[in-house]
């Protein structure tokens, strides 16, 4: 399924701020690491109900991800999905939103 039919043409709009990786905030050239962060933001919706990041404009979000300030409102116990994931899957997820100069 391309991203056309889920809704986005990449060549005509950009993603979301909150699920664009550092190197899209950034302008820079996209890698793979592009889509393993991207990944990592859906899983972290998906798992702990939230968006790991939120911010108005790219250069705070690129603040937050660089300094690791995730939204931890799930630890409110505002999500049940976490108490169901494990530690290892909660840190893969941590990991491929880990930024990477």
């Amino acid at each position: 399924m391309s991203m056309i039919k889920l809704g986005y043409n990449l060549y005509e709009e950009q993603l979301p701020l909150e699920y664009q990786s550092p190197e899209q905030l950034q302008g820079s050239r996209l890698s793979p690491s592009s889509d393993i962060y991207s990944l990592g933001v859906i899983l972290y919706r998906l798992v702990f109900g939230v968006l790991p990041f939120s911010a108005s404009t790219p250069a705070k979000m690129l603040k937050l991800i660089k300094s690791k300030d995730y939204n931890r409102s799930y630890e409110a116990g505002i999500s049940p999905f976490k108490i169901m994931v494990s530690k290892e899957v909660q840190y893969l997820i941590y990991g491929m939103l880990e930024y990477h100069e």
